[in-house]
C-alpha cells in the first residue's frame, strides 16, 4: 500500500491510497497560484518576491526530506531577453538556497522553462512537517520604472510547482560514509587544528540511533608528517558541514607515512549527514613547502566496519610560514583578510561562510543572508592564481563585533567596483555612522552620483593635496575627490597629522542601522583587506603595495614607467630605472615569509579591451600546473616587456645561436627579467592564441619551431643567444611551455641559458611566420577606372588577374598584373580598367603551382555616402569587407558574442580590408576599429 499525497491551491493536504508494493519513499507537490511573480532589477530583492511570494508544501511531521524537485515558467518580452533571467529557490525552514539559475533562452523574449530534480535545500528531517518555499527571481535589464514590476519579466501564475520527496524515518541504519578536502590553504607552521579531510557519515531513520566508535586513519600523500605535524585529532559538528573544533571525539600522535592510526571514541549519530574532521597540530620546525594530507579507510558503527569512498580525497595542503604581517610593516595589523587563506570554502566556487581575520581586530561577521539576502561568493578563480570573493551589493558587507572594532591609521583594499554610479561606497565605517562618535573614521569610495566615483572621507584626516599622500592607487598618489577607475586595483589611504584615531567595525558596507542604505555596500570582486593601526613608514607603504601588486599581477605607478618593486626587507626586486623600457605590465614569482608571500605563478592582471595586455604567465620549477614554493626566503623573479605588438618584425633574419640554431623570424615583443634571491628552473607558458599566424589567421602557427630566446645584452642578432626548444607544445590550444633557469648576465660568450632578456623566434619563418603575413588583399576606389591593393606579404604568387562584373553575379576578364612573387614586406599594387565596365570588381590570386584564390567581389563605384564604419556584404559568409572614414594605421579586431577575440589584424584603412571570415561560425560578432586616437564598433551576421 502507498500513500499518495497531493495539496490543494489553498494549501489542504489530501490523500488518496494506491494498492501497490510497499514504499518508504512518498512525495507531496503543491503548486503556485497566487498570480504572476513580479521581478527586480540588476539583483534578488525580498520586497519584490522571496517572502512575499511563498508556496507551502505540507508533509507529516517527522518526516525525513530527501529533495525537491522544481518547474516553472519565466516570461521575457517588452524587450528583455530570456538570457537576462535570474532565478533561484530559498527554503525558509532550512535557510538553504540553491544555485542561481541563469536564462538559457538567447538574447530574444520568450518564455522558458525551467526544471531541476533532486533539489537538496530542504533535506533532513521536518519536525513540523511545514515546508515553505520562496521563488527568489530577478532581471539583469529593464528600463523605467527599474524596481519591482513585471513590466519586463515574471515567473507565470500556476507553473511554478514543488514537489517534496520524503521518507518516514524507522530505525536508524547505516547509509554510506564520504570522504572531502575542502581546505586547500597554506598551513602555517605555527598553527594547529588545521583542517585536512571531512569525513561524513550518512544515515537513514532516527530511532535506536548508533554508535561511531573508531576511525583508522593514515597520513599518506603526506610529505613528512612524522617532522611536520606533532598530533592528529577528530571533531565532531553533528549535522552541521561547517568546520568547527568544538566536539573533541578522539586525539593521537602523529604516525609516519603507511602505518594506519585507530582513534577510538563514542559518538552517537544523528539521522542524516554527519560530519567529523580530521584536524592536524603544525610542528614549529616542519619544512616550508612540504604538504600535509590524510586519508581515512575505515569507521567502525555499532561494530560494523565500513570503508568510506573515496579513502583518499583529491588535493592537500602546503607548509607555509608563521604568520607574518603584510609587507612586514611593524604597525598593528586590526584587519588583514586575504581570500587565499582562511575562508570557507577555499577551493571551488560557493557561498562564504567564514573568512579568518588574521589581524587582532576580533572574528569577521559576514552579511547578506542575516537580512533576507544572499551572502558574498567565493571563487576560486581570481586574480593572478588567487581566489576572490564577490559583494553584490545589496547588503553583503563584513564586519566586527559592534562596538569592538579597530582604531586605525591606514588601510589597503584590493578590489573592483563594478558600478561606479553607486554613490559613497563604503571601504571603512562604523555602524552607528550617523552618530557622532568616531565620525572621521567613515571612509568612502563613493561619488556624486554621476557615474563618477570619487576617494572621499567625512574627515581631512584623510583628503589629500599636493605633497600628502592620503589616498593611493596602484601606488600612486590621487588627490581628494579623485574619479576612481573601477578595475582591479590596489586602493590605499594613509591618515595624516598621526590622527589615528580613526575607527571601523564595519567594511565593504554596512551603513544599516540608524540610515538604511545598502546601496553603499560594496559591489564587485574583492581580494583584499588590510587596516592598519597606524600609517607606516614610506618605506612600508611600499613594501605592502609591491607584496600586493606581486601577488595579484598589478603593475604599480604608470605602466610603462612604473616604480622600484621591494621586498620585506627593502630590497629592490624591480629596479625601475635598471630595467626602463621594459616597465610594462610587471608580474612576478616570489616567496617572502615575512609577509607570508607565496606566489608560484604569475602573469600580469592589466588588461586592455577585455584582453590581458600580455602571453606570457611564468611557474616556479618544472611542473607547471603545480608550481613548487622557490626554494629559499625572499626570493624573486620579477618581469616586465618593452610593449612592443605580439607580431613578427616583418622581415626574415639570420640570427645564429650559441648552441647551433638559426632564428629565421623574431618577435616585436621582448621581456626582460630580475633575480634576487635564488630561483632555479621556472616553466614559461605562451598563449598564442591571439597571435595572428600563417596566411593572416589568429593561432594558425606551427609551434614545433618555436623557440624560446634568452640573452644577456638583449642584442639577439649577434649570435650570443641562446634558443630553446618547447618542452611541450600543442597547434590546437596554441600554447607552448619552455623550462629556463635564467642565469646572471656574466661568463663566457659560450655559457648557455644566459641573461635576463628573453623573446620568441622561429626557425622555420614559413610555418611559424608570428606573423609575418596579415593575411588577404585592400582595396580602394581611387576613382570610376583604377584599382589599388596592397600585399603585405607573398608565397610563391604568380600573377592577379582582374575580374569585373556589372552585378556582382557574373564576371568576366579584364586584364593581369604580374606578382612580386615572394616577399615579406608590404606591396602596393595599381590596376586600371580597360573601359567603364561594371560596378564590381574581384582579383584571382594565381599561385606559380597553379593554385588560385579569388578576393572579393567589392564595389568599384565610389559611393560618396556619409559613414564613419561599415562592413559588407552583411550577412556574410566568406568574405566580409571593411571601410572606413578618418582612420590610417589602426587595429580591427573581431569578436564572438560572448567577447573572445577571434581575429585581430592591423591595417591601413586607406584600403577597403578583405577578410576571410569562412572558418568563423555562424552568429552575431564585433568589429572594432581602433586608431588616430579614435575608436568605432559595428556589428555584423556570420551565415552559415
Amino acid at each position: 500500500m502507498k500513500l499518495i499525497y497531493s495539496l490543494t491551491k489553498t494549501g489542504a493536504l489530501i490523500f488518496g491510497v494506491l494498492l501497490t508494493t510497499m514504499s518508504l519513499g512518498q512525495s507531496v507537490t503543491n503548486t503556485y497560484s497566487a498570480g504572476d511573480i513580479p521581478t527586480n532589477l540588476s539583483s534578488y530583492s525580498a520586497t519584490c518576491n522571496g517572502p512575499m511570494t511563498p508556496l507551502v508544501v505540507t508533509i507529516p511531521a517527522g518526516a525525513n526530506v530527501t529533495g525537491i524537485d522544481v518547474s516553472y515558467n519565466f516570461t521575457a518580452f517588452n524587450g528583455s531577453w530570456m538570457s537576462e533571467q535570474r532565478s533561484q529557490i530559498h527554503c525558509q525552514e532550512t535557510g538553504s538556497t540553491e544555485a542561481t539559475a541563469n536564462g538559457t533562452g538567447g538574447n530574444a523574449g520568450g518564455t522558458e522553462s525551467y526544471s531541476r530534480t533532486g533539489v537538496n535545500i530542504a533535506n533532513g528531517i521536518s519536525a513540523t512537517g511545514v515546508l515553505t518555499f520562496e521563488m527568489q527571481a530577478w532581471r539583469t535589464w529593464g528600463s523605467a520604472p527599474a524596481g519591482c514590476n513585471a513590466n519586463y519579466q515574471y515567473i507565470n501564475n500556476t507553473t511554478w510547482s514543488i514537489t517534496v520527496h520524503y521518507t518516514i524515518p524507522g530505525p536508524m541504519s547505516f547509509t554510506s560514509s564520504t570522504t572531502t578536502q575542502n581546505n586547500w590553504s597554506n598551513a602555517a607552521v605555527c598553527s594547529s587544528n588545521q583542517e585536512i579531510i571531512g569525513i561524513e557519515v550518512v544515515t537513514t531513520g532516527s530511532t535506536s540511533p548508533l554508535d561511531l566508535t573508531q576511525f583508522r586513519i593514515r597520513t599518506n600523500g603526506s610529505t613528512d608528517p612524522t617532522n611536520d605535524v606533532t598530533n592528529m585529532d577528530i571533531y565532531y559538528t553533528g549535522t552541521s558541514s561547517t568546520f568547527a573544533t568544538t566536539t573533541l571525539f578522539a586525539s593521537s600522535a602523529t604516525p609516519p607515512v603507511g602505518t594506519p592510526v585507530f582513534l577510538n571514541g563514542t559518538q552517537t549519530l544523528a539521522s542524516g549527514t554527519n560530519y567529523f574532521w580530521l584536524v592536524y597540530d603544525m610542528n614549529a620546525g616542519a619544512t616550508l613547502g612540504n604538504v600535509v594530507d590524510g586519508q581515512c579507510n575505515r569507521i567502525t558503527v555499532d561494530g560494523t566496519l565500513y570503508v568510506p569512498t573515496p579513502i583518499n580525497p583529491v588535493g592537500n595542503r602546503t607548509v607555509a610560514a608563521c604568520l607574518g604581517t603584510p609587507g612586514g610593516t611593524s604597525e598593528a595589523v586590526g584587519v588583514w583578510l586575504k581570500a587565499n587563506d582562511g575562508t570557507t570554502p577555499s577551493s571551488g566556487t560557493g557561498t562564504l561562510s567564514n573568512w579568518t581575520n588574521h589581524g587582532s581586530g576580533g572574528s569577521i561577521g559576514i552579511h547578506g543572508s542575516d537580512w533576507g539576502m544572499s551572502d558574498p561568493d567565493f571563487d576560486q578563480t581570481g586574480y593572478n592564481f588567487n581566489p576572490k570573493t564577490h559583494f553584490n551589493g545589496n547588503y553583503n558587507y563584513l564586519s566586527l563585533p559592534d562596538n569592538g572594532g579597530v582604531t586605525y591609521g591606514s588601510m589597503y583594499l584590493v578590489a573592483e567596483l563594478e558600478d561606479l554610479s553607486r554613490e559613497y561606497t563604503h571601504m571603512c565605517t562604523y555602524y552607528n555612522v550617523s552618530g557622532p562618535l568616531h565620525l572621521d573614521g567613515n571612509q568612502h569610495g563613493g561619488g556624486d552620483g554621476a557615474g563618477n566615483a570619487q576617494y572621499e572621507f567625512y574627515s581631512s584626516t584623510f583628503w589629500s593635496s599636493p605633497g600628502d599622500q592620503s589616498w593611493r592607487q596602484n601606488g600612486n598618489q590621487v588627490p581628494h575627490n579623485e574619479n576612481h577607475t573601477g578595475l582591479h586595483d590596489i586602493v590605499s589611504a594613509i591618515a595624516k597629522f598621526d590622527d589615528f584615531d580613526n575607527y571601523a567595525d564595519r567594511f565593504l558596507g554596512g551603513q544599516h542601522l540608524g540610515v538604511d542604505i545598502p546601496a553603499r555596500d560594496w559591489l564587485g570582486d574583492v581580494s583584499e583587506l588590510i587596516v592598519l593601526g597606524g600609517a607606516g613608514t614610506a618605506a612600508e607603504r611600499e613594501q605592502i603595495e609591491s607584496y600586493l601588486a606581486i601577488k595579484y599581477g598589478l603593475t604599480l605607478g604608470v605602466n610603462g614607467t612604473t616604480k622600484d618593486y621591494v621586498s620585506t626587507s627593502n630590497t629592490v626586486v624591480w629596479d625601475q630605472s635598471a630595467n626602463a623600457g621594459f616597465n610594462w605590465d610587471i608580474a612576478g614569482i616570489s616567496r617572502d615569509d615575512a609577509t607570508n608571500q607565496d606566489q608560484r605563478k604569475s602573469h600580469t592582471e592589466m588588461w586592455t579591451a577585455g584582453v590581458r595586455n600580455d602571453i606570457v604567465t611564468i611557474a616556479n620549477g618544472t611542473n607547471f600546473a603545480s608550481p613548487a614554493i622557490l626554494s629559499a626566503d625572499e626570493s624573486f623573479l620579477v618581469w616586465g616587456h618593452n610593449n612592443g605588438p605580439t607580431i613578427n618584425t616583418g622581415s626574415i633574419v639570420n640570427y645564429p645561436t650559441d648552441n647551433g640554431e638559426n632564428i629565421e623570424t623574431i618577435f616585436q615583443r621582448e621581456w626582460k627579467s630580475q633575480e634576487s634571491g635564488t630561483v632555479a628552473t621556472v616553466t614559461l607558458e605562451f598563449d598564442l592564441n591571439s597571435v595572428v599566424g600563417v596566411n593572416g589567421v589568429i593561432g594558425n602557427n606551427d609551434l614545433a619551431n618555436l623557440r624560446l630566446l634568452v640573452d644577456e645584452d638583449g642584442d639577439y642578432s649577434d649570435g650570443g643567444a641562446t634558443s630553446i626548444a618547447p618542452s611541450s607544445y600543442n597547434n590546437t590550444t596554441n600554447i607552448a611551455y619552455f623550462r629556463i633557469d635564467f642565469q646572471p648576465p656574466s661568463g663566457p660568450e659560450t655559457t648557455q641559458n644566459k641573461g635576463f632578456y628573453f623573446t620568441l623566434g622561429s626557425t622555420d619563418a614559413a610555418t611559424t611566420i608570428l606573423p609575418i603575413e596579415f593575411g588577404g588583399f585592400n582595396f580602394e576606389c581611387s576613382d570610376n577606372t583604377q584599382i589599388e591593393w596592397t600585399t603585405l606579404s607573398e608565397n610563391n604568387t604568380d600573377r592577379f588577374e582582374i575580374e569585373v562584373s556589372r552585378d556582382g553575379e557574373d564576371f568576366q576578364f579584364d586584364g593581369s598584373v604580374e606578382a612580386i612573387e615572394n616577399s615579406l614586406n608590404t606591396t602596393e599594387y595599381a590596376y586600371s580598367l580597360t573601359g567603364n565596365t561594371g560596378q564590381y570588381a574581384r582579383i584571382r590570386q594565381i599561385d606559380l603551382d597553379g593554385a588560385e584564390k579569388v578576393y572579393g567581389p567589392f564595389s568599384i563605384h565610389c559611393d560618396q555616402s556619409d559613414f564613419d564604419l561599415i562592413a559588407f556584404p552583411n550577412p556574410a559568409s566568406k568574405t566580409l569587407n571593411i571601410a572606413a572614414k578618418g582612420f590610417t594605421d589602426a587595429t580591427i579586431t573581431i569578436q564572438d558574442y560572448m567577447g573572445k577575440v577571434v581575429l585581430t589584424k592591423l591595417v591601413n584603412m586607406k584600403y577597403t580590408q578583405v577578410l576571410d571570415i569562412q572558418n568563423l561560425a555562424g552568429g552575431i560578432y564585433t568589429i572594432t576599429l581602433e586608431g588616430n586616437s579614435s575608436r568605432k564598433v559595428i556589428k555584423f551576421l556570420k551565415s552559415e
